[in-house]
């Protein structure tokens, strides 16, 4: 039941989203923000198997177009699929139904995963955090965006911590880059906090973002 709740609101966000957009889904900042979220520029990409965990709808990934294989994961696939079947299905990218407990993948598939202020969205912190390192290929690349003591809602059931997410995830991956931020005031400017200069540093207690770059061990 709480399941079926946190999908539902998940849906109706979205449902208000593609109403302000024009019965669309804006994505042209999406390249900007992997591209630095890697440090790399569209060549890192090549012939790569490329994953975003907790992708939504918008086709996050729909303009890498060099890669072997292009996959969106999420929970609510089938939800996104039925509701926005025309703005969904007709992406560069292949979609498939996560569970929260299991992504069917096989293990050591992803050469390049990313996540977006997802992680915060699961019912199973620790598995899903799992699940995440299985699928990625040893060396593989892992780019995560996440929300920090964020209170918790119908659509996020987890706040995170650095010391938590040290524990469930970054404990397993060698970190190259490690970044925090406190919540900017001005809307839509969360990635920029961690990608640029001049927002003011976090510190706990207070909401903010993190970013990483890493690779599996």
């Amino acid at each position: 039941m709480q399941t079926n709740y946190k999908n539902n609101a998940e849906l109706e966000y979205w449902k208000k989203r593609f109403l302000a957009e024009g019965n669309s889904f804006q994505n042209s900042w999406y390249k900007k923000h992997m591209l630095d979220m890697v440090r790399a520029d569209e060549a890192f990409f090549e012939n790569k198997i490329i994953a975003d965990f907790g992708c939504g709808p918008r086709g996050s990934l729909e303009w890498i177009d060099n890669s072997k294989m292009n996959i969106g994961i999420d929970v609510n696939v089938g939800l996104y699929a039925d509701n926005f079947k025309d703005k969904f299905l007709d992406k560069n990218m292949f979609y498939i139904q996560s569970t929260e407990h299991t992504i069917p993948l096989q293990s050591e598939y992803v050469d390049i995963l990313f996540t977006m202020n997802a992680l915060d969205h699961v019912d199973n912190l620790y598995e899903m955090s799992l699940e995440l390192i299985r699928i990625l290929k040893p060396e593989g690349t892992f780019a995560a965006y996440f929300n920090l003591e964020e209170p918790v809602s119908a659509c996020e059931p987890q706040c995170l911590t650095e010391e938590l997410l040290e524990t469930v995830l970054l404990s397993k991956l060698d970190v190259i880059e490690y970044k925090t931020a406190i919540v900017p005031p001005a809307p839509n400017t969360r990635y920029d906090a961690l990608h640029n200069s001049g927002f003011e540093a976090y510190t706990k207690g207070r909401e903010g973002v993190l970013w990483i770059l890493a690779t599996k061990k």
